[in-house]
């Protein structure tokens, strides 16, 4: 089967105690042949997969767009996704959510794109025994530099789009960060000084964990994600000094 010029598929984790049902969903293109239509309902706890695609370089928009909007079972709320990868430019996405729930989105890149979305509970969690000064990352959110944080490759001869600076702070991707090594029951990596920039391992997390705290209504609600984590030893902890403060 070729592969098309364009497509999105488009995975919902629902991460709630309800159902969603679907209420409207809409293509320009089509829906991928094979099933990759959008469930009537995806139920609590378990994942749903959809994929639009485009039909031809000429398509109205000239690429794969799409959307869905699902009702919350119990509620009134409604959560919404609309996507568009177009043959020139970059893909774009737009979500919301009603009420108490959250939604976050990881991937999405390229012209046969991916994107994880995940509805959540948005409430409040209680986080025993984690402690800033022991648990923390012991670097500060006020000595970054002037450096982009992430940039998007252009083909030749175009070169690279940087965005962001990260002088204005990384603060919701150090929370969630160091809530993951908390997790995962490890000690946050022992530097003292703050990652140099892209491409630094470290770095990137951190930037990676700031986009989807930026999706979500409450930061220490959401840090669930089991990533793999720069500067983990295999078969140990990451040493480092006690006693020094988070910020």
């Amino acid at each position: 089967m070729a592969v098309p010029h364009r497509s999105t598929r488009i995975t919902l984790q629902n991460q709630t105690s309800a159902q969603l049902t679907l209420i409207s969903s809409g293509v320009d293109g089509q829906w991928t042949p094979g099933g990759w239509i959008p469930p009537a309902q995806i139920a609590p706890n378990s994942t749903g997969a959809f994929q639009s695609e485009s039909t031809g370089l000429f398509t109205h928009g000239g690429g794969a767009q799409g959307s869905v909007v699902y009702g919350i079972d119990g509620s009134k709320e409604q959560v919404s996704i609309a996507w568009n990868n177009p043959n020139v430019g970059l893909n774009t996405y737009a979500q919301s959510v009603e009420g108490s729930f959250g939604l976050y989105f990881s991937g999405g890149k390229g012209n046969n794109a991916e994107a994880t979305y995940f509805l959540i509970p948005d409430s409040g969690v209680a986080v025993t025994a984690y402690l800033p000064s022991e648990d923390g990352f012991h670097f500060s959110n006020t000595h970054w530099g002037t450096e982009h944080i992430t940039s998007i490759t252009l083909p030749d001869p175009f070169g690279d789009i940087l965005i962001g600076n990260a002088s204005w702070g990384l603060c919701g991707g150090m929370s969630f960060a160091s809530r993951d090594y908390f997790e995962a029951g490890q000690w946050a990596p022992a530097q003292t000084t703050n990652p140099p920039g892209e491409g630094n391992p470290l770095f990137d997390y951190i930037v990676e964990r700031l986009g989807q705290s930026l999706n979500v209504g409450d930061a220490a609600d959401f840090c669930r994600v089991r990533l793999r984590l720069p500067g983990r030893r295999p078969g140990g902890v990451v040493r480092r000094r006690r006693g020094c403060c988070a910020r």
